[in-house]
């Protein structure tokens, strides 16, 4: 019987202008799928689109949360631990027998996009994100609410003690001790 697949709350540092905002400690977050011990797997995320450049096309001008799949496949392919900005991630379930990444993908792509009136970013879509894997029972049930801000906690910490974002210092936390474990990737 193979292993099932785990599911992660990724953290990453985040620059720019939407980023910062002059804050310090912002931080991108998503959900990464991968098979035990791979560091290849699936990434389910929203992010800020923000047009650069005024001479393009007004269809080109979109500017606004963007939703996003990406897979890493290979070694040229970019994955969790391949990212400048990570810091760390949280396993935050096991998926059910027969759930892989494109379960999860169908769910993601059908939560609403961030609402920028009513203060909404990338914690927000991933906090509803969990929600309705919860409600599917594919992950365990927790609160987002008490989650978000432990994982904050957590990446604040991660980041203090690693500023210059070096690779082989990144964690994995266990928090539901799914593996019995903390490890440094």
């Amino acid at each position: 019987m193979p292993d099932k697949d785990r599911i992660y709350f990724s953290v990453y540092f985040q620059q720019g202008e939407h980023g910062t905002l002059r804050i310090p400690r912002v931080f991108h977050c998503d959900l990464w799928v991968q098979p035990k011990n791979s560091i290849r797997g699936y990434r389910f995320h929203v992010r800020k689109h923000v047009a650069m450049y005024s001479n393009l096309l007004p269809h080109q001008q979109q500017q606004g949360w963007v939703y996003e799949t990406t897979y890493a496949a290979n070694n040229q392919g970019r994955s969790w631990v391949s990212s400048n900005q990570g810091i760390g991630r949280i396993l935050i379930g096991k998926l059910p027998d027969g759930i892989g990444a494109s379960d999860v993908e169908g769910v993601a792509r059908m939560i609403p996009l961030p609402d920028d009136s009513k203060d909404e970013d990338c914690w927000t879509w991933a906090g509803n994100l969990i929600k309705e894997l919860q409600r599917q029972r594919w992950i365990p049930s927790f609160s987002w609410t008490t989650f978000r801000q432990r994982a904050y906690a957590k990446a604040c910490q991660w980041y203090e003690e690693n500023q210059t974002l070096e690779r082989d210092k990144r964690q994995t936390w266990d928090m539901f001790e799914l593996e019995k474990g903390c490890t440094v990737m």
